[in-house]
């Protein structure tokens, strides 16, 4: 790895939950400034296009957003690319695929209760209509 300081960094970051394995935390409005930070396709509402692309997402997903906020403004999205890289290098295949498993289903709980972007009710506005107040996480 390129970065020492990052592989660190994501060797001494903590597990969600220690002794278990990750979990995918709710995408909250916290989260998904994290999620727009990084670039993360979800920020728009799509899946990755690439199995690659889903490291920063899971990365963020899977910890505390005051967290990916220190490695942020620490070293940038590059920084955090390369701790979520050298976390995914670690990553099992099966636990990635449960932990895209449980973004799915989070992704829909937030769809569930996130405004529509037709205003199909009659109401416009940012309270109306999503698209209004910008991307939305889902």
């Amino acid at each position: 790895m390129k970065n020492p300081k990052a592989a660190l960094d994501a060797f001494n970051a903590p597990d969600p939950a220690p002794g278990q394995a990750p979990a995918v935390r709710e995408i909250t409005l916290g989260m998904a400034g994290i999620l727009e930070a990084i670039g993360s396709p979800l920020y728009d509402g799509r899946p990755p296009a690439a199995i690659g692309g889903w490291a920063p997402t899971l990365y963020a997903l899977t910890r505390d957003a005051a967290e990916s906020r220190r490695i942020l403004a620490a070293g940038g999205r590059e920084r955090f690319e390369a701790c979520a890289q050298a976390w995914a290098d670690a990553l099992p295949i099966g636990t990635a695929r449960r932990l895209i498993g449980e973004v799915t289903a989070a992704l829909q709980r937030l769809g569930a209760v996130s405004p529509d972007d037709g205003g199909g009710d009659g109401e416009g506005g940012a309270e109306g209509n999503a698209s209004a107040a910008g991307p939305t996480a889902g």
